[in-house]
């Protein structure tokens, strides 16, 4: 069931609850002879139809009843489902159609996900079908961004590779540098700038970064390279050296915000990518914006609140073990623990709020469903847990 820790209790309730368990689901059979177990998949509100959505690492999409969690469908994908979908809606025919990002409490059409078999498939929510499938040679963890009539992805192996959302078939693919050398888990995942204006012409640009410890800035409509910037060390010899985060985008300020393994966290310029701030903080494996700062996710380091200008506001250690993408909902910040299960914080003075046991640990990123005021987070042993938030909404 999961056992949630009120952190000082005695100072009264209203300042300290943070959620109540609506229900829990399992939605892997566990592997009682594995050592450990993982789950890096996340769930997906479908509020419109009064669903939620669990991948799990045997390949099964499941929709459960997001009332009680009752079990609804099933769909084997085949490879594990370890990344966030995308979900959108679809009007029209193959040839004229439009497409766009469902927007929380709108019903989506069609769920875009990737598989741990390299895998990028377009599943019809009505229909209950695959619609496309498009393979590629590596594992596909992060979730797709939608652009001009055409969805862009990126693998395990720095290949960013885009396609006809309608139809899943080829447009172009840029090859990063294959790191032969050790790497850490995890790919950073793609941020796209749209075009200021696609009538006269222009391109939009997308952002990510590679194993080798580079950031590149890529043209969305042909693939090219705008600027490539490396943020490895370039003194010494760095065991891990990638960029595992998925940029921040600032278009207001000129602005990405990325963070290399070995040398920290960066503020890079839009244009060219050069370097405008560095905090250096290791092992950094993702960065999410809080209220008026961003926080940085370490799993040597723990979470750190950063200032706009790069400095460091707090600091909070966790126990070792890895840290999934945090999570923020108004001043609270959630994160999932390897080992810990799931904690909240409060964002902007990084003080611990509440923690969630449930038997595993968990290395899905939580999720929060806006219209039920909700946190979905997995565990390890494949358990989804509906967690209704206390003083938000």
């Amino acid at each position: 069931m999961g056992k949630t820790t009120t952190i000082h209790a005695e100072r009264g309730e209203a300042a300290r609850a943070v959620w109540s368990v609506d229900f829990t689901h399992e939605f892997t059979v566990p592997e009682n002879f594995r050592y450990r177990t993982e789950e890096y998949g996340s769930a997906t509100a479908d509020p419109a139809r009064g669903l939620v959505y669990a991948g799990s690492r045997d390949g099964t999409l499941l929709a459960l009843e997001d009332r009680r969690g009752e079990f609804a469908w099933e769909l084997d994908l085949g490879g594990g489902l370890s990344g966030r979908p995308l979900m959108l809606r679809v009007e029209g025919d193959a040839e004229q159609g439009t497409t766009w990002v469902a927007a929380p409490g709108e019903r989506a059409d069609w769920m875009l996900v990737g598989t741990d078999d390299g895998a990028l498939v377009a599943v019809d929510l009505d229909t209950r079908e695959v619609v496309w499938r498009y393979r590629t040679t590596g594992v596909i963890r992060t979730q797709p961004v939608l652009g001009e009539g055409v969805v862009h992805f990126v693998n395990s192996r720095d290949e960013v590779v885009t396609l006809d959302v309608r139809v899943g078939e080829y447009v172009w693919q840029f090859s990063g540098a294959f790191q032969k050398d050790f790497t850490v888990f995890g790919r950073a995942g793609l941020a796209y700038l749209p075009p200021r204006d696609a009538t006269a012409g222009d391109s939009g640009v997308l952002f990510t970064g590679f194993a080798d410890g580079k950031v590149i800035a890529l043209d969305a409509t042909s693939g090219s390279t705008r600027w490539l910037t490396p943020l490895a060390p370039t003194a010494g010899k760095e065991l891990f050296v990638d960029v595992d985060t998925t940029p921040l985008l600032y278009p207001e300020r000129g602005e990405l915000v990325v963070a290399n393994q070995s040398s920290g966290v960066f503020a890079l310029d839009l244009a060219d990518g050069s370097r405008r701030w560095n905090t250096e903080i290791k092992a950094v494996g993702s960065i999410v914006e809080g209220p008026g700062l961003y926080v940085a996710a370490s799993s040597l380091e723990g979470l750190a609140g950063i200032e706009l200008d790069g400095r460091v506001r707090w600091r909070e250690q966790t126990d070792p073990g890895s840290l999934s993408t945090p999570l923020v909902v108004g001043d609270t910040l959630f994160v999932a623990h390897s080992d810990a299960g799931l904690f909240a914080f409060e964002a902007r003075t990084g003080e611990l709020l509440s923690s969630f046991f449930n038997g595993s640990g968990s290395s899905g990123e939580p999720i929060y469903d806006p219209v039920l005021n909700r946190v979905y987070a997995s565990s390890d042993r494949g358990v989804l847990y509906a967690l209704r938030l206390l003083g938000q909404g």
